[in-house]
């Protein structure tokens, strides 16, 4: 009797909870039937339902026989707004609740709303105004913060022979449209002088034909309604050469073997290309004189990084930010003094110091992570000595996110210091050195331990 009840509580049966509500037309309140309703787990909202169900003819739905836990309620239908995916916290939808349920819990009542769908639909035209065949399509949200692939408010479309695009099933609210031209068919060659010809390259072109962003024109949908007639023109681009040579100092301590230029589209930017293509490039210095050349670059912002060594082991040795704008562009750049940047780490309970280094670990790591590094596995890193002091040697001039390896058992991270001013762990700023300090705090856990 003991074991089957044992059994009983191992697997939940016997604590079982209740869900029930009604799927409503989000601008009538009419009941909608045969909506599709899937219960997912709150912890893996994009992972496979415990429970799908439909709504009646009235609207109403019940999900029996729940294990206790957090959920996340979902209903869809074809001719309204497909639910957003991400956070239900930070991406709210009508169409999607989250629920928790206790033991033999009945949660009643809930109202599940949708929206009638809107759609969108227009032409792309390529820069001599013809139809921009098999373009790329994008269309994001205005609400999100960011624009990446995961902010797209759906799947990119391709335009047709006739340049022809449509987005359905959308939510009511303002989105942003872009589209680019496939990377190989749209490069031109146009003459740039009498003698000298230049490339000319079509990029990410938003409504109704900017390439910066910020000049967009916002496109508002209405629930259920067809927003057509968009035209959208295509922009191109001149692509210029970048060349220069570094200068190379005879009493700069690290290895300047195998000299590589790094050269790395800056985030502001607003011109960009299809996907990864011209974020970065790389290439040799020429041995004898140190010279460099990049081709076909795209205008913007960019920083250039002078690595020495191979990898993992390469090191920025020189760093400068270039602009691109009207012209090719020649640079000389100048190897950075060897920089050094020291600090210690301390530990604090509630705003009081804590004595001593109880916390500290015997071998306890610091790394220095920029995004130039993300990219090319080159890095900076330190040992934290017995008495809680490091230091970083050969630090390039930037703005850094400082990683801890293996941090203190039993602590956290509770801010850095630089000069004694609290800073952004993110975004350290080292472009003039400083002296630093991690501060470590005991966790909840560790507190409750000691008590």
């Amino acid at each position: 009797m003991r074991l089957a009840l044992l059994l009983l509580i191992a697997t939940g049966v016997g604590l079982e909870a209740q869900v029930s509500g009604r799927v409503v037309n989000a601008l009538t309140g009419e009941g909608v039937g045969r909506a599709s309703l899937n219960l997912t787990k709150a912890d893996e909202p994009e992972g496979r339902p415990v429970a799908r169900t439909n709504s009646d003819a009235s609207g109403a739905f019940a999900f029996e026989n729940v294990l206790p836990g957090e959920y996340i309620l979902v209903a869809d239908k074809p001719g309204y707004a497909r639910p957003q995916s991400g956070n239900v916290e930070t991406n709210p939808s009508l169409s999607r609740v989250k629920v928790k349920l206790h033991e033999r819990e009945a949660v009643r009542g809930i109202t599940i709303k949708l929206a009638q769908a809107a759609s969108l639909t227009g032409v792309v035209l390529d820069a001599q105004g013809e139809p921009a065949r098999d373009a790329m399509v994008f269309l994001w949200r205005t609400s999100e913060t960011e624009l990446s692939d995961t902010d797209l408010a759906a799947e990119p479309a391709h335009a047709n022979e006739k340049g022809e695009f449509r987005f359905h099933s959308l939510p009511e609210g303002e989105y942003l449209l872009a589209a680019v031209i496939e990377e190989d068919r749209n490069l031109t060659h146009e003459a740039d002088s009498l003698f000298k010809t230049r490339i000319y390259r079509s990029v990410l072109t938003y409504f109704p034909g900017t390439f910066d962003r910020r000049q967009a024109t916002k496109i508002h949908l209405a629930a259920g309604s067809e927003g057509g007639g968009l035209t959208l023109t295509l922009k191109r681009v001149p692509l210029f050469h970048l060349s220069g040579q570094f200068l190379q100092s005879v009493d700069h301590k690290q290895d300047q073997s195998n000299l590589v230029a790094s050269l790395t589209r800056q985030e502001k930017n607003t011109i960009q290309p299809l996907g990864e293509l011209s974020t970065y490039a790389v290439t040799y210095l020429n041995r004898h004189d140190k010279s460099f050349h990049f081709e076909d670059l795209l205008p913007g912002d960019y920083t250039l990084h002078i690595l020495a060594g191979r990898d993992p082991v390469q090191r920025v040795i020189g760093m400068q930010d270039v602009t691109i704008d009207e012209a090719d562009v020649e640079i000389s750049i100048a190897a950075f003094a060897p920089r050094f940047v020291s600090g210690r780490v301390r530990w604090e309970q509630h705003g009081t110091a804590l004595e001593g280094n109880q916390y500290l670990p015997k071998s306890l790591g610091l790394r220095l992570l920029n995004g130039y590094q993300a990219t090319r596995s080159a890095d900076v890193v330190a040992r934290v000595a017995e008495d809680g002091t490091f230091q970083f040697e050969g630090v390039a001039p930037a703005e850094y996110l400082i990683l801890i390896n293996q941090p203190p058992k039993g602590t956290k991270l509770q801010k850095v210091l630089k000069n004694g001013i609290q800073v952004d762990q993110h975004l350290l700023d080292l472009r003039e050195g400083g002296d630093l300090e991690l501060v470590f705090s005991p966790t909840p856990e560790e507190e409750a331990m000691k008590q």
